[in-house]
């Protein structure tokens, strides 16, 4: 897929979480997948509970979740993209990357 990067979170993460990744790697083409293996329920950001929107209001998460998640996405895909640049300098080939990230432990 050339330099895209799939990111696959659990619950629905917000714009501002998809924003920030796409800023923070403006370089790629960054895809999020939202509710994976399963978890359908809102990841709001921790601005949003003083403000008790509808998502804040219903999540099963604590304020913070989502931050972290964002912070663990970051560094698992700087982590990747270096690894895919690494083996692409060594082997002047095509860039694959040898290995996935999984985030899902919040």
């Amino acid at each position: 897929m050339g330099d895209v990067v799939f990111i696959g979170v659990p619950g629905e993460m917000h714009s501002p979480f998809q924003l920030e990744m796409r800023k923070h790697f403006s370089d790629n083409t960054i895809v999020i997948m939202n509710m994976v293996n399963g978890n359908f329920a809102y990841l709001p950001p921790k601005n949003d509970y003083p403000m008790k929107t509808y998502q804040s209001s219903i999540s099963p998460f604590e304020p913070g979740c989502h931050e972290r998640v964002l912070a663990d996405c970051k560094k698992i895909v700087a982590e990747l993209l270096a690894e895919d640049t690494a083996l692409h300098d060594q082997t002047k080939g095509p860039r694959r990357t040898k290995r996935s990230g999984n985030v899902s432990k919040h």
